[in-house]
């Protein structure tokens, strides 16, 4: 997936930010997919891929936490964004 691809489906979905709220909603199975930093943290990573496999919920990997905070309207950089399934 394009970065103007991910850049789309966070502007036209709900979304969760930080890894508590996406890894406590990718548990529920509330998740279509989240989107982790390439550059997060390696224990962080490995919590979320973790919880994404056991959950079957897709990975797509951005390469940055900053863009990827500010694309999701946070005023920080974000390593883990959760798209809410609808």
């Amino acid at each position: 997936m394009s970065n103007a691809e991910i850049i789309k489906l966070i502007n036209n979905s709900s979304i969760l930010v930080g890894t508590k709220q996406v890894l406590s909603a990718c548990a529920k199975d509330a998740l279509r997919c989240v989107i982790l930093a390439s550059d997060a943290d390696e224990s962080l990573c490995g919590k979320v891929t973790e919880a994404c496999k056991k959950h079957n919920t897709e990975i797509i990997i951005f390469p940055s936490k900053h863009e990827l905070g500010t694309i999701a309207g946070i005023d920080v950089a974000s390593a883990v964004v959760g798209i809410e399934k609808t």
